[in-house]
This record gives C-alpha cells, structure tokens and sequence, in this order.
C-alpha cells in the first residue's frame, strides 16, 4: 500500500460536539458506579438468597427494557 491515510483537522463546533458527548458518557459512568455503590452499601447486610433474587429481577428488568424499546422501534 503506497496511500497514505490524512486526517483533517477537527473544526471547532465538532470539537465542541465531541467533548459534549465524551462528557454525557462520564456522566452516565459516573452515574453508574454511584448506584452500584450505594447498592452495594444497602445490601450489605442481605443473606445470599435476597442477592440472587434481586439479579435475577435486574435482568428481568432488562430484557423487559430491550423488549419494550424494540416494540416501540418496529
């Protein structure tokens, strides 16, 4: 391959953009890991059968989440 690739400079509004959404991401992480936290914090004291319970209804939770957005996209 005798191409070379070029990359043009970002302007300033995509730039702009770009940091915009890299900052939504952290948030949303950041958001992520403090509920993780806390619920980790509330369940502290729960036996084994509680935890696995509530994995069990989280992942209920989610394919109801995935089933409803894709009801909604067809």
């Amino acid at each position: 391959m005798t191409d070379s690739l070029t990359y043009r400079r970002m302007g300033t509004a995509a730039r702009g953009q770009a940091h915009a959404l890299f900052a939504q991401t952290m948030a949303y992480v950041a958001a992520t890991a403090a509920l993780f936290a806390l619920g980790a914090w509330l369940g502290r004291d729960l036996n084994g059968v509680v935890g696995i319970i509530a994995f069990i209804a989280a992942f209920a939770c989610l394919i109801g989440m995935r089933s409803r957005r894709a009801a909604r996209n067809s």
